[in-house]
């Protein structure tokens, strides 16, 4: 009886270990069908100019504020910049301004029955919290290569590079078969309600559908995914969802020479304690499937094997990307504390305590799951969680498809400009202005052409935001590669 139970066993672990290998072998990567190189779909541009041109959008101050707040005239300097910076752009295009400061260019095709692509960028910036700068700010300065600055990479940077773009074709003589629709939002960074959400509403009133909705999101990383050394091209096939919850303690207070063993900062301190021990369950959404579906065959033989039996091997994939920030927000629903306040006076116990956390979303998590997740973790029934209406919040956008014809021309158009790149659809961990176009149109990608490492990234909002000129350039040919390629102008 024991020999049968051990052959039974041996039988069932050799045919588990053919099927593991038999799906390894199988695994094999997406194709993408490369044409030859035309050069013809570049139009060879002025870099002393282009560069120029970023320089002095870099220098507007546009940081995003309640409109109270806003420095109206960097806003009005840039919208003037972008009118006489781009002049071929304002004779061919329909031109408008949107609640004064965003801009929609409506350039038309000789094919109206097709439907027009939509390139999207934004022009504020976030503030410069302190921060030990090598160059001021708003600079624009250059040095070793790189030109300096709040918004380079976030998101002027994209902005400036697509107005060089369809400016130097213009130039050319050059004109698409199909529509082409820009919109430059000016208050992205505080949820672009005025700005691309407007423009939205805009175009869905004129019964627009658009064939590809593109935004920044992804960006060409290098030695940013776990095992791969190769350069990857991140498209943003979703974004996770935005909610702000309070929690609020409160415990009769008193004077601090008095104190019981637990006032309201303590009760509120654990909780907040509980909720960043224990955390958001991992899980593999649709995008992040995606992600393993395009880069698993790349990857060397037994990181291939995980991903080619994700179902078998998810606890330890799901270990690996649980090691860093970066790749376990792909997996979790992330929630940090990013405000706490309590006290009126160092010698007075404080009857309340509040705090505010912030929670990035996967698909599939609202905010009345979120809540009902952290009070069972939290269980204290003096601790209470509150979603006011003023609060931020967005659910994780629908995933855009990646086998269908649109996503496979904006893989190939990756690819083939820049030559070392592995296209891959990936999730975006923050907010863009493309959730607010998803009515027009369900293939959406967020795709910013800047090469990136670890170290550049964490620049984005932070000291030292910079772009390599090199990048820059490169981006400007990509637009251009990208327009060529779905409007069919050659």
């Amino acid at each position: 009886m024991l020999r049968k139970t051990f052959f039974s066993l041996l039988l069932t672990f050799v045919l588990l270990l053919f099927w593991v290998l038999a799906k390894t072998l199988l695994f094999s990567p997406t194709e993408v069908t490369l044409t030859s190189p035309q050069q013809d779909k570049y139009i060879r541009i002025d870099s002393i100019k282009s560069l120029h041109n970023l320089r002095e959008a870099i220098s507007f101050a546009t940081i995003s504020h309640k409109p109270a707040m806003r420095d109206e005239q960097a806003f009005s300097k840039m919208i003037a910049f972008l009118d006489s910076a781009y002049p071929k752009i304002q004779a061919f295009s329909e031109v408008r301004t949107v609640n004064q400061f965003s801009k929609m260019y409506r350039l038309y095709g000789t094919d109206p029955s097709a439907q027009p692509i939509i390139l999207l960028a934004h022009i504020d910036v976030v503030p410069v919290d302190g921060g030990d700068w090598d160059f001021p700010p708003f600079s624009g300065e250059i040095h070793d290569g790189y030109i300096y600055g709040r918004g380079t990479l976030d998101d002027k940077g994209s902005a400036i590079a697509i107005m060089e773009a369809l400016e130097h074709m213009l130039e050319s003589g050059w004109q698409p078969s199909r529509t082409i629709i820009v919109c430059l939002g000016h208050d992205e960074e505080i949820g672009g309600e005025d700005g691309a959400k407007k423009m939205a509403q805009m175009l869905m009133e004129e019964g627009i559908k658009a064939h590809m909705v593109l935004d920044e999101g992804g960006v060409i990383a290098k030695g940013l995914v776990p095992g791969f050394d190769r350069p990857v091209g991140l498209i943003g096939t979703s974004e996770k969802g935005y909610l702000n919850l309070e929690l609020r303690a409160n415990i009769e207070g008193g004077h601090s020479s008095m104190p019981e063993k637990e006032t309201s900062i303590d009760v509120l301190a654990k909780a907040i304690t509980k909720i960043a021990e224990t955390g958001f369950p991992s899980e593999f959404t649709a995008p992040i499937i995606g992600f393993m579906d395009h880069l698993g065959p790349h990857l060397p033989f037994f990181e291939r094997m995980a991903f080619a039996n994700r179902t078998l091997f998810s606890p330890v994939i799901q270990r690996l990307y649980e090691k860093n920030a970066p790749s376990r927000a792909l997996i979790q629903t992330t929630v940090v504390p990013t405000i706490f306040r309590a006290g009126i006076k160092d010698n007075v116990i404080p009857q309340q305590a509040k705090a505010i956390i912030n929670l990035r979303l996967l698909p599939g998590w609202d905010a009345e799951r979120c809540i009902a997740y952290l009070q069972k973790i939290i269980d204290d029934d003096r601790v209470k969680i509150l979603h006011n209406d003023d609060f931020s919040y967005t659910l994780a956008s629908p995933p855009s498809p990646t086998d269908n014809q649109i996503f496979q021309t904006l893989s190939q158009s990756i690819q083939e400009h820049f030559k070392d790149v592995l296209p891959v659809p990936y999730l975006v961990l923050g907010a863009t202005d493309a959730r607010h176009f998803q009515d027009l149109s369900e293939n959406i990608y967020r795709f910013m052409p800047f090469r990136l490492g670890a170290k550049d990234v964490q620049r984005i909002h932070g000291t030292n935001e910079r772009l390599a000129i090199s990048s820059f350039y490169e981006g400007i040919y990509f637009y251009q590669r990208i327009i060529s390629d779905f409007c069919d102008s050659y």
